[in-house]
């Protein structure tokens, strides 16, 4: 409620305007300020961490063989889809014994086809009984000790054809080159890493939440996950785990979020805000008022203005209140006498006293 100066109050008094008629206007026009209801409403809560985006896979792609590199088909930053071929190593010799192992298997099945002949004839000879058992039985032998050769020459074929297959070094999955860590002419040994692939399709947001949320968290809590770069792409998606072991020293446990980012343009490294809506009760409904409606008493207990209707007219009404969780710009209250449809006050509350007129502008 405004006062009249004293100035213009000798005024009104000496020029004889009675001074009830206005002050009872001023006080029935009230303060105008501005409401929010009190609602209740289902909100976990929201907990906003930094995060970054890696990928959920990432290969140092080694050789298998020793051998020279002969050819490098690839460079940083190419794209290569999954069975490409990527770097080719000197195969010479390897294709020699190939060669030699299938010549000689080519002979131990000559070989074999004779045996088993000779067994047959061995065998009509023995019936008319022309040939001792004896010879009958090394022939049968024979034809064993055939197939044993065979058999060792087939291993022994497959043995250099995978051989010669590993001097071709391939993509294992799609993705990105990241890193080439050899040149043509350089000799590599087995376990050598040759190039880094990383599949920059199917990533990860990794985030470090504080052990005291560790417990709300589950695979299926609700992440929002907002790029500092791009903003404009927000991704809505749930946790997909949770690494149960804390940093032994910021005792923060590891949260990975996968996303498919086929039709994002994301890569690894980005930067993220995670926003998490965690706890097992996130859908039990709590009463929620504006984060303006707060008044910080001296004592720092907080207190919010009611609208209340006394005879006709809309007064303040100074409830205080106890506030649990913050969700963006709105508050839980916890404890109070406040209920679901109150009005608070969240303009104009600073200058507001205990029953006074107020009236409401949008």
């Amino acid at each position: 409620m405004h006062l009249f100066p004293r100035f213009y109050l000798k005024i009104l008094f000496l020029i004889g305007l009675p001074l009830s008629p206005l002050l009872s206007s001023a006080a029935e026009q009230g303060v105008p300020v501005r409401v929010a209801p009190v609602e209740r409403m289902s909100r976990g809560q929201q907990l906003s961490l930094p995060g970054e985006i890696t990928t959920q896979r990432i290969s140092q792609i080694s050789s298998r063989v020793d051998a020279m590199v002969v050819e490098v088909k690839v460079e940083e930053g190419s794209y290569v889809e999954q069975g490409d071929v990527l770097i080719r190593l000197d195969d010479q010799l390897t294709r020699f014994d190939l060669e030699r192992s299938i010549a000689a298997l080519e002979e131990a099945r000559a070989q074999l086809q004779e045996s088993k002949r000779q067994r047959g004839e061995f065998s009509r000879l023995i019936g008319d009984k022309f040939i001792a058992k004896t010879s009958y039985e090394a022939a049968q032998s024979k034809v064993r000790i055939s197939a044993a050769v065979v058999k060792r020459l087939q291993a022994e074929r497959q043995r250099f054809q995978e051989l010669l297959n590993r001097h071709v070094i391939k993509a294992p999955f799609s993705g990105v080159i990241s890193e080439k860590l050899v040149e043509v002419g350089q000799w590599v040994k087995v376990g050598n890493s040759v190039l880094t692939l990383v599949d920059n399709h199917h990533l990860r947001v990794e985030v470090d939440v504080p052990q005291r949320y560790f417990s709300r968290l589950s695979t299926d809590t609700d992440v929002v996950i907002v790029p500092d770069a791009l903003p404009a792409q927000k991704l809505t998606t749930k946790v997909s785990h949770i690494i149960p072991v804390a940093n032994a020293t910021s005792h923060y446990f590891p949260v990975h979020i996968d996303i498919d980012s086929e039709s994002l343009t994301l890569a690894p490294g980005m930067t993220v805000r995670v926003k998490l809506l965690s706890g097992p009760d996130r859908q039990k409904p709590v009463l929620l008022v504006p984060r303006d409606a707060l008044i910080k008493q001296p004592d720092q207990s907080d207190s919010v203005w009611l609208i209340k209707k006394q005879q006709d007219q809309l007064q303040a009404q100074a409830v205080e209140v106890t506030v649990g969780q913050v969700f963006d710009n709105l508050v839980e209250i916890v404890a109070g006498q406040i209920a679901d449809g109150d009005r608070v006050v969240i303009r104009g509350n600073e200058i507001l006293k205990p029953g006074q007129v107020v009236r409401i502008i949008p």
